[in-house]
């Protein structure tokens, strides 16, 4: 389990269809605060669960971020 692992668990406890976060949500869940990329670049977001510890946490729970305001939210819907 990775450090974004209180991701994947909150994602598969709602188990909703479509599901959008605040970044403060987001960093809530996760216990600290999100990197300064999270917030710059919305490739830190891509569907990429085989080399990004940050998407394999949602792909792990069956997800991937379908929208992404930047330093606002993300839309993750279900795959």
């Amino acid at each position: 389990m990775g450090k974004y692992a209180p991701l994947t668990n909150f994602l598969l406890s709602a188990n909703q269809s479509k599901m959008t976060l605040t970044y403060s949500e987001i960093e809530k869940v996760i216990g600290f605060a999100l990197p300064k990329s999270a917030y710059q670049y919305d490739r830190w977001w891509m569907n990429n669960d085989k080399t990004h510890t940050q998407s394999a946490a949602w792909g792990d729970a069956g997800y991937d971020v379908e929208t992404v305001v930047l330093g606002n939210q993300i839309t993750f819907v279900k795959k």
